[in-house]
């Protein structure tokens, strides 16, 4: 049951109603903070869907395209954005914000045997949409469902260290640094920035 004022948004899971802000925290429940832009909207999360595949492109393209949270500029855009499902479950969600996709969240397999118990972390948001809790939203969503799934044990990101707002949102939900690659980064100007490895143990509490 929500206990947020009637200015918070509804918060949806596959149709599901989850509690807002100030309701008990348990593992599934989204979470936003009932202010900024998003304030009144409605945010679902569901499983990516193959026909997502152009609009996911365009996202990423857009945000890409700001210069300063991705390694990857437009023009170096893979093939494919959406992975293929693995036999574990979802490997993309996606949020829509009163019908419109605006984020995305995947957990990336490695392709590899001895790598099948990790998975790599890639969120993206709108920026129009940051600061509404849309990337909490699909991080909890994606966290519940790597814990529905026992062989997936341990969950890996690189961020840059000076993107404030994407660290926070990651240690708040239990990653922590493992590593810090120096210079990793060149900018156009020359600059270099370094790059936080960032890991969660999945099942742990």
């Amino acid at each position: 049951m929500s206990t947020g004022g009637p200015a918070d948004p509804a918060l949806l899971l596959d149709g599901l109603k989850l509690p807002a802000p100030g309701g008990p925290r348990r593992p599934g429940h989204l979470r936003r903070a009932g202010r900024g832009p998003l304030t009144g909207a409605t945010i679902r999360v569901r499983p990516a869907r193959p026909e997502d595949e152009a609009t996911c492109a365009a996202l990423l393209q857009q945000i890409w395209a700001e210069g300063d949270a991705f390694l990857t500029y437009p023009d170096e855009a893979p093939g494919q954005v959406l992975p293929p499902n693995d036999p574990t479950g979802p490997a993309a969600l996606v949020a829509e914000v009163d019908g419109a996709l605006r984020g995305l969240a995947i957990a990336r397999a490695a392709g590899l045997r001895r790598l099948a118990h990790c998975r790599t972390l890639e969120l993206a948001v709108d920026a129009e949409a940051r600061g509404g809790g849309v990337g909490g939203a699909l991080l909890d969503a994606l966290l519940d469902s790597l814990r529905a799934r026992p062989t997936v044990r341990v969950l890996r990101l690189a961020v840059f260290a000076d993107n404030a707002a994407a660290v926070a949102l990651y240690s708040s939900r239990g990653f922590v640094e493992e590593g810090r690659r120096a210079g990793w980064s060149q900018e156009e100007s020359g600059a270099l920035r370094d790059d936080l490895l960032m890991r969660l143990e999945v099942h742990a509490r």
